[in-house]
């Protein structure tokens, strides 16, 4: 069922839809995602055009294969614009990076809500009928 941020199921159809490889991509990916940021921030803040451009990539790479097509593209809209306007890097406050930051902020939301929905389904697999039943 597709999301309105990322494609869970193109994910889990990748993944040979094992449901704990699928977990353990998206519990990966939340730690990432804070840590990837942090970078950019810094590489803005720096004036590093390279880190700018690496982190990037960085990004851009992983957020496709979570086919999260709307945060790619908002990070294609800043590759084009940092190339375009020749400087090491986007000013902080440019608007698509702050269409980024929202984008990345709705993404990081729904991964936590389907993580949940994908550890409950794990709990009520592994969990115990009340003895009362047996």
């Amino acid at each position: 069922m597709p999301t309105g941020h990322f494609d869970a199921a193109a994910l889990s159809a990748d993944m040979f839809n094992s449901r704990p490889a699928l977990r353990a991509v998206l519990e990966t990916l939340l730690p990432w995602l804070v840590e990837t940021r942090s970078q950019l921030a810094e590489a803005i803040t720096r004036g590093e055009a390279e880190a700018f451009g690496h982190v990037l990539h960085r990004m851009r790479g992983a957020l496709a294969q979570l086919r999260a097509a709307d945060a790619v593209s908002h990070i294609r809209v800043l590759e084009e614009q940092s190339a375009q306007d020749g400087g090491p890097t986007i000013p902080s406050e440019h608007p698509a990076l702050a269409a980024l930051d929202a984008e990345l902020d709705a993404l990081a939301s729904e991964v936590a809500a389907y993580l949940a929905t994908l550890r409950d389904d794990a709990e009520q697999k592994t969990s115990y009928p009340p003895t009362e039943q047996l």
